[in-house]
């Protein structure tokens, strides 16, 4: 797994389109950055209401998340 993980790591840049598994929910999405220690920066969109049962402020149609490289996969 941590070898995989690296390679993602690595064949990853910004700009790059992702799936991205977000609170069990899976979207579409952009890598924005990649961060240390096996996380990134992803740009992700979302319908508030139908996806999570609601609009917050936290919650927008277009939403940066972090999330580990094992939760995303090449679009």
């Amino acid at each position: 797994m941590v070898a995989a993980q690296m390679t993602m790591e690595r064949s990853m840049k910004p700009g790059d389109d992702v799936w991205v598994d977000f609170d069990g929910l899976e979207h579409e999405g952009t890598v924005e950055k990649i961060q240390s220690s096996g996380w990134v920066r992803c740009s992700i969109a979302i319908d508030p209401e139908y996806d999570y049962g609601s609009i917050t402020p936290r919650l927008t149609p277009h939403t940066t998340v972090a999330v580990k490289t094992t939760r995303i996969r090449p679009r």
